[in-house]
């Protein structure tokens, strides 16, 4: 049994720490996260992904059912959830590695992705929160409620091994086709993002029903999502889905597992600090050895000028420290949050170079330019990109211009073969 409402807000927040530190990539074709992000992923998941990784007996008898939950807070959640909904970049279906023809005739004959979802979730929408309810059952329940999908509209496209014998539109491949659909979208998308607590077996022989069709002699599971037998919608999950009109998360209870000390150090006491905690450290401090780092105002003001706040830092430290935070550390932050606003980017400005300091001054002072542009130096101005013609206007008005400066080609240029002299003939 795996309890995804407050485990799917903790991990949402370790996730983008994770992608704050430029550690998850994207295959822009694929839309598919590489090997070494689910690997990333996974080490930061509370309890690992849902099934462990077995040692395989052959190649025709793998039961690993590979990544699911990292493949893939509140009103953030629900914002996600609407997002995903709505998208169409990653059909689920993809993921069910064995059904073939998925491109081609068989994508076009496939439904619209929004018509799918929307099916399923508005039947959830209609279950009762927080009691167990049997797959088996929940997929009747989607047809007998009226808001029943089909995944292909040609399923003769789609098929097992060999397109001819074993293609999906003989009889029982559609009902297994929508049914496997239904369990990617539950325990792939639903339960990642908190909306379903999901009780579950290995997917190895949970669902036989696969097994009259031509090609599945030597599949030990349909999907990775066979495994799926009860799910319950969770709070979360009920005001995801607009069953409920409000959420009150119950609070996030965080141990403490940190202890920060006057000398600026921060030792992880205690249980073992969590992948999320340990990519928040890295980006304040610097590892010092493996269970402690030091703050440094160096890495504290790149964190700054990347989007986050040094109260965020604060937080951060105050809700995982078991004391209080010393005031050497206090002072350090307070001073980074100062140092943090005192220099101001003003957007971009052009640099404009004068024969000579008077002109340069003359310009700087004069009552139609000096509006436009300050001195810097002795003999160059700065004009902001927002003044740059009103500049040029009012510089063309007191009798100058400003000409672009000859660009020089930092490439040595080749040297011409030398010419050969002449013979000279005789008496010449």
């Amino acid at each position: 049994v795996h309890q995804t409402e407050l485990t799917a807000q903790r991990e949402l927040l370790s996730v983008l720490r994770l992608i704050d530190s430029g550690k998850v990539t994207v295959s822009d074709k694929t839309r598919r996260p590489s090997a070494t992000t689910i690997e990333a992923i996974t080490n930061i998941l509370e309890r690992g992904d849902y099934y462990p990784v077995l040692p395989v007996k052959s190649k025709w008898h793998d039961e690993n059912a590979g990544p699911i939950r990292a493949q893939a807070a509140g009103e953030t959640l629900r914002r996600l959830w609407s997002k995903w909904i709505g998208t169409t970049l990653i059909d689920e279906l993809s993921r069910i590695e064995c059904i073939k023809g998925q491109t081609g005739k068989g994508k076009r004959g496939l439904t619209a992705l929004s018509s799918r979802r929307d099916a399923i979730a508005d039947t959830l929408a209609e279950c009762p929160a927080g009691s167990w309810i049997s797959t088996d059952e929940f997929r009747r329940f989607v047809r007998a409620s009226g808001n029943d999908f089909t995944v292909s509209r040609n399923a003769w496209d789609l098929y097992i091994c060999e397109k001819q014998y074993g293609s999906l539109g003989y009889e029982g491949g559609e009902q297994i086709l929508d049914e496997r659909y239904l369990l990617a979208f539950l325990l792939e998308y639903a339960a990642t993002l908190g909306v379903i607590d999901v009780a579950l077996i290995p997917p190895a022989e949970a669902r036989n029903n696969y097994r009259g069709l031509w090609g599945t002699d030597e599949l030990v599971y349909f999907s990775r999502y066979d495994g799926l037998m009860y799910f319950r919608i969770t709070a979360l999950g009920a005001y995801c889905l607009g069953a409920d009109t409000q959420y009150q998360p119950a609070p996030v209870e965080t141990t403490p597992v940190l202890s920060v000390l006057p000398n600026l150090e921060i030792t992880a006491i205690g249980a073992e600090l969590d992948q999320g905690d340990r990519i928040a450290l890295d980006t304040y401090a610097t590892q010092v050895s493996d269970l402690v780092w030091r703050l440094d105002q160096a890495k504290l003001l790149a964190a700054v000028e990347e989007g986050r706040s040094i109260d965020e830092v604060r937080e951060f430290l105050t809700a995982r420290s078991s004391v209080a935070i010393p005031d050497t550390v206090t002072r350090l932050l307070d001073d980074v949050a100062e140092r943090s606003t005192k220099v101001l980017d003003q957007g971009l400005a052009r640099l404009v170079e004068c024969a000579d300091p008077a002109l340069a001054t003359l310009i700087a002072n004069d009552s139609r330019t000096r509006r436009h542009c300050m001195l810097a130096g002795e003999r160059h101005l700065v004009v902001p990109a927002s003044s740059e013609a009103a500049f040029k206007r009012t510089l063309r008005e007191i009798g100058y211009l400003v000409a672009m400066a000859e660009v020089k080609s930092a490439r040595p240029r080749r040297k011409a073969p030398a010419k050969k002299s002449a013979s000279r003939s005789v008496g010449a």
